[in-house]
């Protein structure tokens, strides 16, 4: 039997290769990192209670940043 640990935990944030859903949020993010890359750019604050995922949200948002060559910076 092969085991293998759920990335899913309210206590720690998911690795952005494993973030999964928000479709709507990272289509919103997208259009803000085209302007960002564009030279318009653009700040984002996410909100929310405990453990719905903001950090991991921010996270994979990071890295979809990195991956157009654009600076993002978690606060």
């Amino acid at each position: 039997m092969i085991s293998t640990k759920n990335p899913y935990s309210a206590e720690h944030p998911v690795p952005p290769d494993k973030f999964a859903g928000r479709i709507h949020q990272i289509g919103e993010f997208d259009l803000f990192l085209a302007d960002t890359v564009e030279g318009n750019p653009k700040n984002l604050a996410i909100l929310g209670g405990w453990g719905i995922g903001k950090t991991s949200h921010l996270r994979a948002v990071k890295h979809r940043a990195k991956e157009k060559n654009c600076a993002a910076t978690i606060l």
